[in-house]
């Protein structure tokens, strides 16, 4: 028989518990760390120095230093003028504009850091800008156009400076007539068959003046003297015909009781926004009384070519509708068809005076033609 034997193992654990609680007082809490402080930056820039000026004129100086420094870095400069903040800038060179020609200006510089710590000005700098004293020079090679009775046109040669010309001052016999800005002015409400001397002086931007120029002597036109001439005899532009391609033509006709000598007329035209007259024709023959006188392309149409008393391929004759004409006797306007400054006044049409008009007129006036399609040539040849 066996004998059984039972073993009991009985573990024993013992177990310690460490609790962080006072028991008086219940959980014990952490003191928080402190942040750490950080130091601000109170020291300013060492003061900017050695001032000088690298570039001077007669309205601006450009003003240059020597950097300063700092515990952490620069971000800009102010710039003074007479202890007055003018400008900020990051280089050591700063250019102050729109000042006065031979004034003294007080100028100095401060430094400003990353922080916006500002350094103390530095040391004035006291300098002026230039002055000018120099002259225009005097302008020259006058002449005169379109002479009548009592208006006749100016022009010169322009006159050059070192600072720039402001305007021209234009006397009549020793008195002032007005200013032009332009080397061009027409003068009016002359007397008929008057002489006058004109003498024309420049001015530049800061009031200085150039000596008088040499005198141009002229004398108005006298009433007979005035074109188209002497009695009945009237040559005025008809027709202005801008058709498609070279489809050009213009013509004029006689409208007096007597023929006409076409010595000493001419036609001219101002091409696009162009102020000045070009590209002269001169006409020559007898025109009777009645009679038209046409000016063509070479390339016309046939149409236009039969009428044709001149054919020409380019020239006076390459013109669009917003090219002027004009009809001059002895260099004087006396007809024109169109506006000058480039205005479209009859592009791709044909322009044809009407009877009603009498004589020529250095105006144009739009109420004295008819607007007619598009290489219309039926009237040409004939008023």
């Amino acid at each position: 028989m066996y004998r059984r034997i039972f073993y009991s193992f009985i573990p024993l654990i013992f177990i310690f518990a460490c609790s962080t609680e006072d028991p008086d007082t219940g959980p014990i809490d952490k003191e928080p760390e402190p942040e750490p402080v950080e130091e601000k930056d109170n020291e300013p820039p060492t003061v900017p120095d050695e001032l000088s000026i690298s570039e001077k004129s007669f309205e601006s100086l450009t003003l240059s230093w020597r950097a300063s420094s700092d515990n952490d870095k620069v971000a800009k400069y102010y710039v003074f003028i007479d202890a007055s903040k003018v400008d900020e800038v990051t280089s050591t060179t700063a250019t102050l504009s729109g000042l006065s020609p031979g004034n003294s200006y007080a100028l100095s510089v401060a430094a400003v850091d990353a922080s916006g710590n500002i350094s103390p000005r530095s040391n004035e700098l006291k300098t002026e800008t230039a002055i000018d004293t120099e002259s225009p020079s005097v302008p020259d090679d006058l002449s005169v156009t379109n002479i009548t009775e009592t208006s006749v046109t100016i022009t010169w040669q322009p006159s050059s400076d070192n600072a720039g010309v402001y305007e021209y001052a234009v006397f009549i016999n020793g008195e002032l007539y007005g200013t032009a800005v332009n080397t061009e002015l027409t003068l009016q409400d002359l007397e008929p068959g008057k002489d006058y001397s004109i003498k024309i002086l420049s001015k530049d931007i800061y009031g200085n003046n150039s000596p008088l120029s040499e005198a141009l002597n002229f004398t108005t036109n006298t009433p007979e003297e005035n074109p188209p001439g002497g009695g009945n005899v009237l040559l005025m532009l008809s027709e202005y015909v801008e058709g498609s391609s070279d489809n050009k033509a213009l013509e004029m006709v006689n409208i007096s009781s007597e023929e006409i000598d076409l010595t000493g007329y001419s036609l001219k035209k101002i091409s696009n926004q162009n102020q000045n007259w070009s590209d002269e024709k001169k006409l020559e023959g007898i025109l009777s009384s009645g009679d038209v006188f046409v000016v063509a392309h070479s390339k016309a149409d046939p149409m236009i070519l039969q009428y044709a008393d001149i054919q020409m391929g380019g020239g006076i004759i390459d013109f669009n509708g917003n090219d002027p004409i004009g009809l001059f006797k002895d260099g004087v306007l006396i007809d024109i068809i169109g506006f000058t400054g480039g205005e479209d006044f009859a592009k791709d049409v044909t322009l044809r005076r009407k009877t009603s008009v009498n004589s020529p007129a250095s105006t144009f006036d739009p109420e004295e033609w008819e607007i007619l399609d598009k290489d219309n040539f039926e009237g040409l040849g004939k008023f």
